[in-house]
């Protein structure tokens, strides 16, 4: 006989539940199809956000890059126009 009245569904496929399977009627299921889909589009948008931000840092470097080199551009005409007076 054995032990717990379970036992003898172990290992047969039946978890030992009995064949009773709610899992997917859950709303926590993390297998769901609406979960996974939810956890898809996290991804894109955390992605999307992610390329927005990565373009803002281009952007923001190329602009300091931009004024740096206009003010060495001012600086060096001026000293060109202080050498000939």
């Amino acid at each position: 006989p054995p032990l717990h009245p379970w036992a003898g569904t172990m290992g047969k496929g039946g978890g030992g539940h009995g064949g009773l399977n709610i899992l997917p009627q859950k709303s926590w299921n993390v297998y769901g199809p609406a979960q996974r889909q939810r956890v898809r589009d996290a991804e894109e948008k955390a992605a999307a956000e992610e390329a927005a931000e990565e373009a803002a840092r281009h952007d923001a470097r190329r602009e300091s890059n931009l004024v740096a080199l206009r003010e060495r551009a001012s600086k060096r005409r001026r000293d060109d126009d202080d050498e000939l007076e």
